[in-house]
């Protein structure tokens, strides 16, 4: 366990601070104490470890595997150490992640020195390379989501179902601060949690209660250095300027900003609580990947509520990474309750007729995907998960759409062709199928969201698994009226 009183350490043992370049725009901090900040204590052990108990939903250290995203900064070398003192006997469980977006040149030389570091803990390291062109604009939003997509699909690839960040307090209150000016509502004010499902990975934030001063005083005490990247100085970047802004000491400050996400997180777990007792109670998850609800409860819903449960549904079915404009909720939440007709927002299609909503992707926005490699599990169109098995040649995953629909005489069995007649032609088109390219043949197996780990690997599979908190794969799953779930066709 690490010292609770760093102050005595620093008075006993003089450090010295050092710059060393590791290549042109990239530089080592060495262990040092700034003059704020030489008395802030370190992480201790037993603390981090009841943080990383919670956010990992108390999984024993040592007993699974889990990925961390390691850039070499203060953050997430004490998140590394960490978490390395924690499963201390059982390393090799850990898989750190260094993400290179080939943005500076500077980046592959910092990737090889956290590869250094993690070869002296005796700690598996991998490097994850962005290959896309940047671009001319929106450059953070863009490397953050390249980030993620790299992490999760290394995460899907292993059979990896946690991973942990090293977010910290300051970063909570920027992103706060950020969604503030932005007008967001409850949910985006609660800002990070430290434990979320995203994309069926686990997210860990087991830092975010620290300060960067502590992550800071951490590797000091670990006498392990860390990398500073200049693009955190760089005033062209808004998150950048934000951070500026609030380390000027004027309202609002991090602890002001931190108070107010705690607040709002509390409303978020229980709006999204009441939200999947509402929709296990009144609503059906297809695993097709649409929402059918009862129209009557609908409408005896208070107006903040509805608007807070239409704007997740949206996002959930159309794989949406924001919720949709305020506005546009508005008209949908009307329409659902008294209305006829249809209207689309955020990616789909909202479709109010006699007792019931049905809520479905817009098929022409769902992009085939030729060739997904087999083997593997893979996103598609941000709600399904993809699983193709070696050996059944050259496949692509695509909408039904309306030729598809056509077509089925020739390549499905009439009792998929009726049970999927049941659902709305919007939802039939949008039906997700996997094709042989050479034949255009049906190959594949629509699965329940429980179903993701317990798959045969020798048939294909496609699992809806939606991102936001609305299906709790632990208590509801999803159904395909009128089928079974599990039936492969071709």
């Amino acid at each position: 366990s690490l010292s609770n009183n760093w102050a005595k350490s620093f008075q006993k043992r003089p450090v010295i601070s050092v710059v060393a370049p590791l290549a042109r725009g990239a530089a080592l901090a060495a262990p040092a104490d700034s003059p704020d900040d030489r008395f802030c204590r370190a992480i201790d052990l037993a603390r981090f470890k009841r943080a990383l108990a919670a956010a990992t939903g108390h999984a024993a250290p040592g007993s699974e595997r889990w990925a961390l995203a390691v850039s070499g900064g203060a953050d997430s070398m004490a998140l590394l150490r960490l978490a390395a003192a924690a499963v201390e006997g059982a390393r090799d469980c850990l898989l750190v992640l260094t993400v290179d977006h080939g943005l500076r040149a500077a980046a592959a030389a910092e990737a090889r020195q956290v590869a250094a570091w993690c070869a002296g803990l005796g700690v598996p390291h991998e490097v994850l390379t962005v290959r896309e062109n940047p671009p001319a604009a929106g450059l953070q939003a863009w490397a953050r989501r390249q980030r993620y997509e790299r992490l999760l699909q290394r995460c899907r690839d292993e059979n990896i179902a946690h991973l942990l960040l090293g977010h910290q307090r300051q970063d909570q209150a920027e992103t706060v601060f950020h969604r503030l000016r932005r007008d967001s509502g409850p949910a985006g004010l609660a800002g990070m949690a430290a434990p979320t499902i995203f994309r069926g990975v686990r997210l860990c934030r087991p830092l975010l209660d620290e300060s960067r001063a502590a992550t800071e005083a951490t590797c000091r005490a670990f006498d392990q250095p860390w990398l500073e990247d200049p693009s955190n100085q760089d005033k062209r970047f808004q998150r950048v300027r934000d951070r500026r802004f609030l380390a000027g000491g004027d309202w609002p400050t991090t602890d002001h900003l931190v108070r107010v996400g705690r607040a709002m997180a509390t409303a978020r777990r229980e709006i999204d609580r009441w939200g999947q007792r509402f929709l296990a109670d009144h609503g059906v998850w297809h695993a097709g990947g649409w929402l059918t609800l009862a129209r009557g409860p609908w409408a005896g819903l208070p107006a903040t509520l509805r608007l807070s449960l239409v704007s997740q549904a949206i996002q959930a079915v159309g794989g949406g990474a924001y919720p949709p404009a305020r506005d546009g909720l508005s008209r949908v939440a009307d329409l659902m309750v008294d209305g006829e007709g249809a209207l689309t927002l955020g990616g789909c299609r909202i479709i109010c007729q006699g007792a019931g909503v049905v809520i479905c992707r817009e098929w022409q926005l769902m992009a085939a995907w030729a060739d997904p490699p087999a083997g593997q599990w893979h996103r598609w169109d941000n709600r399904f998960e993809v699983w193709v098995p070696p050996g059944l040649g050259r496949l692509a995953c695509a909408p039904l759409g309306e030729d598809g629909w056509r077509a089925l005489d020739a390549v499905a069995d009439r009792s998929f062709i009726a049970a999927l007649s049941q659902a709305p032609w919007p939802a039939r088109l949008a039906f997700p199928v996997l094709r042989h390219l050479d034949d255009g043949g049906l190959v594949h197996q629509v699965k329940r969201v429980r179903e993701r780990a317990g798959f045969d690997p020798h048939t294909a599979a496609l699992v809806f698994m939606p991102n936001g908190p609305l299906l709790d794969a632990q208590r509801h799953g999803c159904q395909l009226v009128g089928t079974d779930a599990g039936e492969q066709y071709r």
